[in-house]
C-alpha cells in the first residue's frame, strides 16, 4: 500500500490494520496527508505547539476535520472572521473542545453558571484524599 497516496478515510486495509500507517505518519511529526488536504500532527511537542498557538490554529474543526468546510471560499490566509461567522456549521460547535480563545471561560459561564466561583461555593463540595 502506498501510504503517500492512500485515502485514509476509505482504504479498507487501514480498517483491518491501521498500525503500519500510524508508523508511517510518526516518521515525520508533521505531515501533509492527501487527498483531503489535511495535516497529521503526530509528534507530542508539535501537537502541543499547535494546540497553544491560538493565533495560527483554530479548534473549530477538532471534531469534523476538513468536513464540512466553510460555506464560502476563503479569501487569503487569515480566515478568523469566516470561522467566527460560520462556526455553527461545524459539528458539536457548541462544545468546549471546539472553542477558540478568549473563551472558553466566558462561554463556559454562559452555558453553566455552576462553573462560576459563586456556583462552586454553593455546591459545598468536600474532597476526600485518596490513599
Amino acid at each position: 500500500m502506498d501510504f503517500e497516496q492512500v485515502d485514509f478515510l476509505t482504504e479498507r486495509g487501514l480498517i483491518d490494520d491501521p498500525y503500519p500507517y500510524y508508523d508511517y505518519l510518526r516518521q515525520c511529526p508533521v505531515r501533509r496527508v492527501p487527498p483531503h488536504g489535511v495535516v497529521a500532527v503526530t509528534g507530542y511537542d508539535e501537537a502541543t505547539a499547535t494546540w497553544r498557538d491560538e493565533d495560527a490554529f483554530s479548534s473549530c474543526n477538532s471534531f469534523g476535520g476538513p468536513f464540512p468546510g466553510l460555506p464560502v471560499p476563503p479569501d487569503g490566509d487569515d480566515i478568523t472572521e469566516l470561522i467566527e461567522r460560520y462556526r455553527d456549521v461545524y459539528p458539536i460547535s457548541e462544545h468546549l473542545v471546539t472553542f477558540d480563545p478568549p473563551p472558553p471561560g466566558a462561554r463556559r459561564y454562559r452555558y453553566d453558571p455552576s462553573f462560576m466561583l459563586r456556583g462552586l461555593q454553593a455546591l459545598d463540595l468536600e474532597f476526600t484524599p485518596i490513599d
